[in-house]
């Protein structure tokens, strides 16, 4: 059953100041979850419904995790790129710290617990698919400006130039959900 998430929407709407459109399934509750939600996205934006997915788009994500399934759209996006990433509640340890923080983030963080840790694993997941350069990046590369909050900006260095990024974390009942907006450089 494909569902619509209207808290989650007009918090995403809101930070993001466009409109916005989340639908979820649980994998268990239907058949082709992510192929159902990119239909209804693309619906929505009214683009073909059929066709391939990059890893990086200008007005749509997916994400799944566990047996859940999410779909967001931004119509008339005003972003370069937007990612959205979702992972169940679970524990991250001191590999995971050293495989996605930089050493600023780190020193920033200071004794960040494993949620801290599943939120911030999130938010670099988010930001790597709103890049639409950055396929061939790791998690290391996008920077977090203040690592310890729930919304901020991002950045990451390539090729000489800095490419920004906003980005929101939220908790929803059985894990965590970021979407990341890639700006325009001015």
């Amino acid at each position: 059953m494909l569902q619509r998430l209207g808290a989650l929407e007009q918090r995403l709407t809101h930070f993001a100041d466009v409109d916005a459109r989340l639908w979820s399934a649980h994998a268990a509750a239907t058949s082709g979850g992510s192929a159902r939600l990119l239909r209804a996205a693309r619906q929505w934006l009214g683009r073909a419904p059929e066709g391939p997915l990059r890893s990086a788009q200008a007005d749509h994500s997916l994400t799944h995790a566990g047996d859940r399934t999410f779909a967001l759209a931004l119509r008339q996006s005003p972003y370069r790129g937007v990612g959205l990433d979702f992972e169940p509640w679970r524990p991250l340890d001191e590999r995971h710290r050293r495989l996605m923080l930089t050493r600023r983030e780190d020193a920033q963080l200071g004794a960040a617990n494993g949620r801290d840790l599943l939120r911030i694993w999130t938010v670099k997941e988010a930001l790597f698919k709103a890049d639409l350069g950055g396929q061939q990046r790791w998690v290391t590369a996008y920077e977090l400006d203040y690592p310890n909050r729930r919304s901020g900006t991002a950045r990451v260095r390539a090729g000489g130039r800095v490419q920004h990024f906003r980005y929101i974390s939220i908790e929803i009942p059985g894990g965590v959900l970021s979407a990341a907006f890639a700006l325009h450089n001015g």
